[in-house]
């Protein structure tokens, strides 16, 4: 969900408003979680109410440096359905569906990140962007460690659960 482009000037919302009345966007551009001002009794679901996106952002941050396709002109917001929760517990959900932790395992992190990223799409979950994954993954298992093999570079003490294993619960 990460990489979602917005329907034609459709930015997605997620449900409720956060306090101090602003709306809780997900920009996908910046990949993360914006909130833009909301006035009582102004309409902003099904693609109602209209903000400028990204001019907040963070110094430093890709958008502050180039600009952001998302101008001050303005965007609407569109209600997307979002699992919302903490991103630790969906990293946990995950690992705990599609993976195996223990000594000897190892996996490539760009495979894991895209079976996590298919994952995200097919459970309507909102996947963290790359290097918030595996720093979610070291928080969650501490154990776990990135690891230089050779020319690669790969987890140590996780494992991809193959297809079939996953489905059977195997």
């Amino acid at each position: 969900m990460t990489d979602q482009k917005p329907i034609g000037k459709a930015l997605p919302v997620l449900r409720g408003v956060a306090k101090g009345g602003s709306l809780i966007v997900w920009c996908p551009f910046c990949n993360t979680f914006h909130s833009h001002g909301w006035k009582e009794g102004q309409r902003w679901n099904r693609l109602e109410h209209r903000v400028s996106h990204c001019v907040q952002c963070r110094p430093g941050s890709y958008t502050a440096l180039y600009g952001s396709p998302f101008t001050a002109t303005g965007y609407m917001i569109g209600e997307l359905e979002m699992n919302r929760q903490d991103p630790n517990s969906i990293v946990a959900r995950y690992l705990e569906e599609h993976c195996r932790l223990g000594k000897g395992y190892r996996v490539h992190p760009s495979a894991l990140y895209e079976d996590y990223r298919i994952w995200a799409e097919r459970t309507q979950t909102l996947a963290s962007g790359k290097i918030t994954f595996f720093a979610q993954i070291q928080k969650l298992h501490p154990h776990i460690r990135r690891k230089r093999s050779g020319t690669k570079d790969l987890f140590d003490g996780l494992e991809l659960v193959s297809k079939s294993e996953s489905e059977t619960g195997l």
